[in-house]
């Protein structure tokens, strides 16, 4: 498909609207930090990097009391459906606040030029959904916002023919497709990483160093540490 100029909304993510958390997500989290090879302390600060439709909200506040939830702008403002509740963001955050837990919210944008220090920075359902200069970009920010030593827990979920039945020769764009998904006028883009050396060697070259790859069939699961 020949697209010279293409804007792409990873916000109208490939998964389906009423996707339920990933079930990598707290495996990878109770094993960086039950197991003391990973050395990290009591309540780490976690980043969710491309936290969409915080779906793995619960699950990170039964790990930390200081929880960074990053999007796009438009993902941020965007009023949105959380189970029965229709919301922004920081509106849904608000709602169901308990006081225990420090939740932060930040724009893609801003979160490239932070230095956080985070213990994890957890990354699901993001690279599959972006080109890959935008690739570049999120890893090159997840190493900058992670304290040395600290860890991201990469998660894409993949061999999914309900995604890739819109995946055809005609609509190929750089390393995967671009389609109209659910209904929008938008770009969705998505790359299927059957094979994910090509994105471990843009983790690797940036500085990351492969811990555990925890990959099934349906599920790439990485813990690289910085």
């Amino acid at each position: 498909m020949m697209v010279p100029s293409v804007k792409i909304h990873s916000e109208n993510s490939a998964q389906g609207t009423n996707s339920k958390p990933n079930p990598m997500v707290r495996f990878a989290l109770e094993k960086v930090t039950a197991n003391s090879k990973f050395h990290l302390k009591h309540n780490p600060m976690i980043i969710d990097l491309g936290c969409g439709k915080l779906r793995h909200l619960k699950i990170c506040r039964d790990f930390s009391d200081n929880i960074i939830l990053v999007d796009t702008k438009e993902q941020i403002e965007r009023k949105q459906k959380f189970g029965d509740t229709t919301a922004t963001m920081a509106e849904y955050v608000k709602a169901t606040q308990d006081g225990r837990v420090k939740i932060d919210i930040v724009e893609t944008e801003a979160f490239t030029k932070k230095k956080y220090n985070a213990d994890i920075v957890l990354n699901v359902a993001v690279m599959d959904v972006v080109p890959k200069k935008v690739r570049s970009s999120l890893v090159d920010a997840t190493y900058n916002n992670l304290r040395a030593n600290g860890y991201c827990i990469l998660i894409i979920p993949r061999n999914d023919s309900s995604i890739l039945i819109n995946c055809r020769r005609e609509n190929k764009y750089e390393d995967g497709h671009i389609f109209k998904n659910r209904g929008h006028n938008d770009f969705t883009f998505y790359t299927n990483f059957r094979d994910p050396s090509p994105l471990l060697r843009v983790l690797t070259h940036r500085g990351f160093k492969l811990i555990e790859d925890l990959s099934i069939y349906r599920q790439i699961c990485l813990i690289l540490q910085k």
